[in-house]
């Protein structure tokens, strides 16, 4: 019986948020359809598999749909910004290695036993604290300036701006 706290509801929830996070990148870069169609793709596999799957397999079937129908969504949004707005994604490997790491921990505290607010907090704390230790002086700089664009006026800070900073 797949469970909220199952393996597979985990993978299908991180590749669920990661493809959000690209789907943002899609449609502030103008490519809403692109995302509609990559979404579309996703549903379409997980329907797909659930209609295959969940009769001789249950809910665990049906968690298995959901997984690769997420995956597929990711995948394909992963390789959409990557191409086509030129994102170099293997300049996250840092940042994406303490994501992983504080991932596992979650899991191995909850396996422990450990309250689940404290330790949400606290291993976020140290996943914000070890990315920050991962920024150059450059990216560091650029955090003030947008900080200090944003807040000095409501609103956020232009792409402009943004373009500007990051170069």
């Amino acid at each position: 019986v797949l469970a909220a706290s199952s393996p597979a509801s985990h993978f299908a929830t991180v590749f669920q948020a990661l493809a959000n996070v690209l789907w943002a990148a899609q449609v502030g870069s103008g490519r809403i359809w692109v995302g509609f169609a990559i979404t579309a793709a996703g549903q379409a596999v997980l329907v797909a598999a659930a209609v295959v799957l969940t009769p001789g397999w249950g809910l665990a079937g049906l968690g298995i749909a959901v997984t690769a129908g997420q995956l597929l969504s990711f995948a394909l949004a992963l390789r959409d910004v990557g191409g086509r707005l030129r994102v170099d994604f293997r300049r996250l490997r840092p940042v994406a290695a303490v994501g992983a790491a504080a991932w596992l921990a979650v899991a191995a505290l909850f396996r422990l036993g450990a309250p689940e607010l404290p330790s949400a907090v606290l291993l976020a704390a140290a996943a914000a604290a070890a990315q920050a230790l991962l920024l150059t002086p450059g990216e560091w700089r650029a955090v003030r300036e947008l900080a200090g664009s944003t807040l000095g006026r409501s609103g956020h800070a232009t792409a402009d701006e943004e373009t500007r900073v990051w170069r």
